[in-house]
C-alpha cells in the first residue's frame, strides 16, 4: 500500500541497535519481534519497564469514541478556542511534509489525520503501547483508504529506527507526556538526517506554576517549562531552534489530564529544530 514501501531496512534492534533480518530478528543478539495485526511491535521490554502498558479495552471503537467524546465535553470553550488556533497554525508547517516522517506518541491519531492525506513518502506512526496504534490503525485505515501509515510500536527514548533515516518528526503534545524527555529528544535527533527537523506542538506553563511544581515531581519539568525545553532541545544537538507561541488559556479541572492543573495558564506552541 502507498506509503508503507521500503520501510523495513529503516528498521533497527532497541535493544542492541543491531540489523534486523527479514523476519524481524536482530542479527546482533537473536531478539525476534513480530508484527501483529498490521502493528509492528519493536517495544524492548528491558529498556521500557514501566512506561507501557498494554490496555485491552482501547481497542473496542465504543470505547475509544467515547473517550474522545468525554474529553471534549471537558474542555472549556477558551481552550477549544486557544487550540483551534493552535492546529491552524501548525497546519501551516506540516500541511506538505516530504519524505520520511516519524508521529510521537501518535496515540489516538489527531495528527496522523493532518499529515496522511497531506505528505508525500512514508509515515511511521509510533506509540510506546501497541493496542493505541491498533484502535488507530483501525480507524484510520477506513477514513484513508488509498494512505496508510506504518504502525510501529516503539518507545520514543529507545526509538527503533536507524541513525540518519529520518527527513522530520512531528508530535501532538507527545513531548508533554514523556518524563525525562531530554532523552527523547536525543533519539529524535539520533533519527533524524543531516538537516532534518523536528516539528513540534507543545503546551507550556509558567515557571512558578502549580503544574510546574508538581511536574518536577514526575521528571516533567523539562516538558511544560519553555525554558527547560530549549534547553534540553539546544543539549540535545539541535540547531536553530524556535518556537512560537500560538495562544493560550487557562486550564480547567479535567480528570482525564494529570497535567496542566486548573486555574494554571498553558501556552499553546509550535517548537521547530533543526539537526
Amino acid at each position: 500500500m502507498e506509503g508503507q514501501s521500503n520501510y523495513h531496512d529503516l528498521l533497527q534492534c532497541p535493544g542492541c541497535e543491531g540489523k534486523l533480518d527479514q523476519n524481524l530478528t536482530c542479527k546482533q543478539c537473536g531478539k525476534k519481534y513480530i508484527v501483529r495485526n498490521g502493528v509492528v511491535v519493536m517495544v524492548d521490554i528491558e529498556t521500557t519497564r514501566e512506561e507501557w502498558e498494554w490496555d485491552k479495552e482501547i481497542v473496542s471503537m465504543e470505547v475509544r469514541n467515547e473517550m474522545k467524546k468525554n474529553y471534549e465535553l471537558a474542555l472549556s470553550e477558551e481552550i477549544k478556542d486557544a487550540q483551534a488556533k493552535w492546529w491552524n497554525a501548525a497546519r501551516e508547517k506540516i500541511g506538505n511534509l516530504k519524505g520520511v516522517i516519524v508521529d510521537v506518541a501518535s496515540g489516538p491519531g489527531t495528527m496522523l489525520e493532518t499529515l496522511l492525506p497531506n505528505t508525500e513518502g512514508i509515515i511511521f506512526a509510533t506509540d510506546v503501547d501497541p493496542n493505541i496504534l491498533l484502535s488507530t490503525k483501525m480507524e484510520l485505515d477506513l477514513k484513508f483508504k488509498t494512505k496508510k501509515a506504518v504502525y510501529l510500536a516503539t518507545n520514543a527514548k529507545k526509538i527503533a529506527l536507524r541513525d540518519c533515516s529520518i527527513d522530520y518528526i512531528t508530535s501532538f503534545a507527545g513531548t508533554n507526556n514523556i518524563f525525562n524527555v531530554s532523552e527523547a529528544l536525543e533519539e529524535f535527533h539520533r533519527i533524524l538526517k543531516p538537516g532534518g527537523k523536528a516539528i513540534l506542538m507543545v503546551g507550556f506553563v509558567d515557571k512558578d506554576s502549580k503544574t510546574s511544581e508538581a511536574a518536577y515531581e514526575k521528571d516533567l519539568q523539562d516538558s511544560f517549562v519553555r525554558e527547560n525545553f530549549v534547553r534540553a532541545l539546544k543539549g540535545s544537538g539541535f540547531e536553530n531552534v524556535k518556537v512560537e507561541e500560538i495562544s493560550s488559556a487557562t486550564w480547567n479541572d479535567n480528570k482525564m489530564d494529570l497535567f496542566p492543573m486548573e486555574g494554571d495558564k498553558i501556552y499553546y506552541c509550535v517548537a521547530e529544530a533543526e539537526k
